[in-house]
């Protein structure tokens, strides 16, 4: 998750099967914190580090998905591409009239 702070709800080993991962995401409790924009940058950083870094499973197509309902307030472009060059699919979905294509 990321807003003005990012943080890692759960790794790649936490759960194996749509079912449990389908309620986790369901359950997870997302931050309105007022701020005027996100840090999609920086969430990709600790994406990349935390979690493709260090609990992918080698057998498993990297793929990530980014939803965002905001302007990113800081650099995109260097981490996706760090994170892209280190075999990682990426796709983004802006929800919301405040993302930015």
């Amino acid at each position: 998750m990321f807003s003005h702070q990012t943080f890692v709800v759960f790794n790649f080993h936490a759960y194996c099967d749509i079912k449990s991962i389908d309620q986790a995401l369901s359950s997870t409790q997302y931050q309105e914190l007022g701020w005027p924009g996100t840090y999609i940058g920086q969430g990709l950083v600790t994406t990349k580090e935390y979690l493709f870094g260090c609990s992918d499973r080698p057998q498993v197509p990297k793929a990530l998905v980014v939803v965002a309902a905001g302007t990113s307030v800081d650099n995109v472009v260097s981490p996706a591409t760090s994170v892209s060059y280190s075999g990682v699919e990426i796709f983004c979905v802006g929800v919301g009239s405040q993302y930015s294509e």
